[in-house]
């Protein structure tokens, strides 16, 4: 099965940044990414899995329905505008997952693994 890891801090000390839920069809968004839309395409049924930090399990997760293509605004301090949103289904097994990344000290995503 496909898997993603995604280092995501806490805006607030509760709520972790970008994650937004989607009462109409009970999924939630990731937030935006620096991801190609042939990467985005490949998790697509796999899983994703939200980290505070790579040494300590993921506290959020599930399955993959979709992805949206975003542009961020001008005034966004990101780097790269274009980014995905990632559309998932939460699931209960997605939390306590131990990072699947390489580890390197900036990597901020496991990027698909398979």
């Amino acid at each position: 099965m496909k898997k993603l890891h995604l280092l995501t801090k806490r805006a607030n000390g509760i709520d972790l940044n970008g994650l937004s839920f989607n009462k109409q069809d009970k999924t939630y968004t990731s937030g935006s990414w620096d991801f190609s839309v042939d990467d985005a395409k490949k998790i697509v049924g796999g899983s994703i899995y939200l980290h505070e930090t790579k040494s300590e399990a993921s506290v959020f997760g599930g399955t993959v329905v979709g992805f949206v293509n975003v542009v961020l605004a001008d005034n966004d301090k990101a780097a790269k505008k274009k980014r995905i949103d990632f559309i998932f289904r939460a699931e209960l097994g997605a939390t306590g997952i131990p990072w699947g990344g390489r580890g390197y000290a900036m990597e901020w995503t496991s990027e698909v693994i398979e």
